[in-house]
């Protein structure tokens, strides 16, 4: 009876790709972060139990590399550059140590409880229908259905929030479903009919990744096929590979452009080759420890490759690689990387003994998925979306890997004292962790949303003063999300001054706490700019000039266009408040602008700012 709890609480966990609130910042990934973190700290008692009961499972070669990748990840932590962010994260991506810790106590979980073939048929079964819903949501975005609709949706994205996330989940899902057609035949059709489903929505994220994931290992999943029913019949095995090639040349026919031309001068390919060159020049310079968990953004705007920007563009400020072995390589070295490493491919070492305890097929395309899974994060990372659903993959192998005793021991006043100690340890966290981040998240969306509810100066203030003493650690949305507000805020002249005042402030005090980050160093100048401009204020331009001639050339590309515009507006702003010097001004913002052309003859956005400042000037 006490280990039906825990194993009910298991079944929570995968209905995470469905909860979304608006009421959020980031409302697509934050909630599904909280929930999945509040539902870990409920089953935490349970675990504490359950340690010292299932001392057989520690030694399992699994269960070892399992932990030792958290434990070397963690430690990484301690050496990062800026421990804050790799201990924190964002409430962007939540990858900081204090959410992906969360997965090793959701893996011991799943092989703690999940222990039997029937309990393990119920959890899949209501992934199976939790997939079916996501499912059911996608095709409602593709052909706008009335209550699935989303007119802003160009890719299908579910409710996960992001189309590449979705097909993550999709292509982890395809392989389990094809896989409980053996494991669980009373409703192999079922499966079927979802891993077909599948397909056609994949398409519908427009995710080469997934769909580059899927052809390669379903093309070695047949290719094994047609080896075993070679040594049967050649003309079966002849026939059924014709018959292959001529689906695929028909379904090619149907393809869009998108998943049948692929070039290196294709924008998505360029960013991502300008991110992966980024992050070798990052590995280079720190190769044994590497920079820290959730610092690629570091290392992206150092070593930038500015030859990206040919025309009108926005600002790139990657904070992620988009590939997740040179996030390893650059966030934590060769260590990091190596520990990584073996945590992926640890699980391939039980194909043989799968495959001889339930057969091929079992063992095929459970291990297909997790190849597909590597191949998927050559062009993209892991989430939540897709990090839950890699665990379910590895407690799967564990238990099908493994000999199943019934051990556990009859709870005895050891059993509580334990119990009673998760407990403890859940509410410290919950309410001193986790709570005010929940707090802080829904009234950062309140300032996100400031122009639809009408706030005034006094009640935008008040909250975003919460905000920072509930989530002090999370700076970077809060000046971020402020500063985004303001620019849509009707304010009166005097207003708009006092919250630019106060967005500097919170923005000058997150770039002290973040000194290598240009992004925070690039938000204080240009916050510092718009203050200056406004209030005619030479102290702020003089701060803003200081960020964009000293401090962000050494952190990010000088010649970058962005910080470039800038800085000749800065000139400009001066040129104003001293007439008299209007002409060295005017060089100084010419000759910047000028070389800007030089670096980027191609690009239209070059010339149009010089010949906007040319304007400027001459009035």
């Amino acid at each position: 009876m006490f280990k039906k709890i825990p194993q009910n609480f298991l079944l929570l966990f995968l209905f995470t790709p469905l909860v979304l609130d608006l009421h959020f910042y980031q409302p697509y990934t934050s909630i599904k972060y909280f929930y999945f973190a509040a539902l870990i700290l409920l089953l935490l008692p349970f675990l504490f139990v359950y340690l010292n009961q299932k001392s057989a499972v520690w030694k399992n070669g699994l269960v070892q590399v399992v932990s030792i990748f958290f434990i070397v990840t963690t430690a990484l932590c301690v050496l990062s550059l800026d421990f804050e962010r790799s201990f924190f994260g964002d409430w962007q991506r939540f990858d900081g140590l204090i959410y992906f810790i969360f997965y090793l106590p959701f893996f011991l979980a799943l092989i703690f409880f999940l222990d039997s073939k029937e309990i393990w048929l119920k959890f899949l079964r209501t992934h199976a229908l939790v997939l079916s819903v996501s499912l059911l949501w996608a095709f409602g975005q593709r052909f706008s259905w009335v209550f699935f609709a989303d007119k802003d949706a160009s890719r299908v994205y579910a409710l996960i929030g992001n189309a590449n996330f979705l097909a993550h989940y999709l292509v982890l899902s395809f392989f389990l479903v094809l896989f409980l057609v053996y494991f669980d035949q009373k409703f192999k059709f079922f499966y079927l009919a979802l891993a077909i489903l599948i397909i056609p929505v994949i398409l519908f994220t427009q995710s080469r990744g997934a769909f580059v994931a899927m052809v390669i290992v379903l093309v070695l999943l047949f290719g094994v096929y047609i080896i075993k029913i070679w040594r049967t019949s050649h003309k079966k095995a002849l026939l059924t590979a014709f018959l292959f090639l001529f689906c695929i040349l028909v379904a090619g026919q149907f393809l869009s452009q998108r998943f049948t031309h692929y070039s290196f001068q294709d924008t998505t390919t360029e960013t991502r080759l300008v991110a992966w060159q980024a992050a070798w020049h990052g590995f280079m310079e720190k190769p044994i420890f590497g920079w820290g968990k959730n610092n690629f953004q570091l290392v992206f705007n150092k070593y930038l490759d500015t030859k990206i920007y040919k025309g009108q563009g926005t600002p790139m400020w990657f904070d992620k690689a988009h590939n997740q072995y040179l996030d390893y390589l650059v966030e934590g070295g060769l260590l990091g990387f190596g520990f990584y490493a073996l945590f992926l491919i640890w699980p391939f070492i039980y194909f043989k003994k799968i495959q001889q305890k339930y057969g091929m097929q079992f063992s095929c395309l459970l291990f297909g998925g997790l190849l597909a899974n590597l191949i998927f994060l050559v062009f993209n990372f892991d989430t939540i979306a897709s990090y839950p659903l890699y665990f379910i993959y590895l407690a799967l192998i564990y238990f099908l890997s493994s000999e199943h005793k019934n051990s556990t021991k009859d709870l005895q006043k050891k059993s509580v004292i334990l119990f009673c100690l998760g407990l403890c340890l859940s509410l410290i966290v919950a309410c001193f962790i986790f709570w005010p981040q929940v707090k802080g998240n829904m009234l950062l969306k309140e300032i996100y949303l400031s122009q639809d509810k009408n706030f005034t100066l006094s009640e935008w203030s008040e909250k975003v003063r919460k905000v920072d003493s509930l989530a002090p650690n999370y700076r970077t949305d809060l000046s971020l999300t402020m500063a985004q507000s303001l620019t849509e805020l009707n304010w009166p002249l005097e207003e708009q001054i006092l919250g630019l005042r106060t967005l500097l402030y919170y923005s000058q005090q997150n770039s002290q706490k973040h000194l290598l980050d240009a992004k925070s160093h690039y938000l204080t100048a240009n916050t510092a700019l718009r203050l200056g401009a406004l209030s005619s204020d030479e102290d702020y331009l003089l701060q803003a000039l200081d960020f964009y001639t000293n401090i962000l050339p050494r952190l990010t590309q000088d010649l970058r266009p962005d910080v470039v515009y800038n800085l000749a507006s800065v000139y400009y702003q001066l040129s104003l408040l001293h007439p008299e010097q209007k002409e060295d001004f005017k060089t100084k913002a010419i000759f910047a602008l000028e070389k800007n052309i030089q670096a980027f003859p191609n690009s239209e956005e070059a010339k149009n700012k010089h010949n906007l400042i040319l304007e400027l000037f001459a009035q």
